[in-house]
């Protein structure tokens, strides 16, 4: 396995996450990284604070600016926001061929399906992450809480893909990774999913944490309209996701999420600086939502209502 060419493109909270504990365990891993960033992980390396495997500080082999600038891989992370995706995959030249395994770990449902139509080469993985992971401003990396797990998966794989998948699952397991490899993709990527149509939204909606959002009786009903919505879509669209699973994923806002958590999405609309990034992932999670929700005619009342409120923001 120390033989493996690997990298991860985009180096913010989650991809610094698994840069970190890749570059900590393998020893020919590459860095994608421009300007400050690029500079501070060649100085000091990665800094990782995590709460799941403690403090680590791993040094790549290499940081380039542009994935392109890298031998064929075996394995490449892009760990971009969904937004920055397509310009991501523009940028992979002779990094990606035939063999090369390409994981996009990425918020939405759709990161693989868009992979596969920008990209020539490579394996195309769908997979997803639970984390509370971000970047801070020296480019050291902070993972809270006492968990992270990646669950991969290639929908109706063959066994030869399924094999795929689960070397992939090996190699970041040996890397100290949570990682598992899943029959159904598709349901865990829309739970997920669902989770952030809440999580993400109300977060930043309210500009609150989760533990101010579940103390409140009414933002604690919204969270749960908001669950079943999306629970309400995936079903029109095919997806195996029972309303229990929607029920589940309410007793773990409740029960199991930190209380001083937030979101990216609400990072990204109230940061320290007081300035709003001006792009960021709300069509990912309610542009998206309301969207397929009308082209099935579903109703999403709440949904809509903040998708529009969002983007008044």
């Amino acid at each position: 396995m120390q033989d493996l060419k690997i990298a991860v493109l985009g180096i913010g909270g989650v991809g610094g996450y698994l840069a970190g504990m890749l570059a900590h365990t393998y020893s020919n891993v590459s860095f994608v990284a421009r300007g400050s960033r690029k500079a501070a992980l060649e100085e000091k390396g990665l800094i990782l604070h995590s709460e799941c495997n403690g403090e680590i500080v791993a040094h790549p082999a290499r940081v380039v600016e542009t994935a392109d600038q890298l031998e064929a891989l075996d394995y490449l992370f892009i760990c971009v926001k969904n937004y920055s995706l397509e310009q991501a995959c523009q940028t992979l030249g002779a990094s990606v061929d035939d063999h090369t395994v390409i994981i996009p770990v990425m918020n939405g449902v759709d990161p693989a399906e868009r992979t596969r139509g920008y990209v020539k080469h490579g394996i195309v993985l769908e997979s997803l992450i639970y984390t509370v992971a971000f970047s801070n401003p020296d480019f050291s990396v902070t993972q809270q809480g006492n968990f992270t797990t990646v669950k991969l998966g290639i929908s109706g794989a063959t066994p030869a893909q399924q094999a795929i998948v689960e070397r992939t699952r090996d190699m970041m397991v040996h890397a100290g990774i949570d990682a598992q490899a899943c029959a159904d993709i598709q349901a865990e990527i829309w739970r997920k999913y669902m989770l952030n149509c809440a999580y993400n939204v109300l977060t930043a909606a309210y500009n609150r944490t989760i533990g101010e959002l579940r103390d409140d009786p009414v933002t604690r009903q919204e969270y749960y309209d908001l669950l079943m919505e999306t629970c309400h879509v995936a079903q029109a669209m095919g997806v195996n996701l029972p309303e229990e699973v929607a029920q589940e994923e309410f007793d773990r806002f409740l029960h199991k999420l930190k209380s001083d958590a937030t979101s990216s999405l609400q990072r990204d609309l109230h940061p320290m600086d007081g300035k709003p990034r001006k792009e960021n992932e709300l069509d990912t999670f309610s542009g998206y939502l309301v969207r397929q929700a009308h082209r099935l005619g579903i109703p999403v009342p709440l949904s809509e209502r903040y998708d529009k409120m969002l983007r008044l923001m």
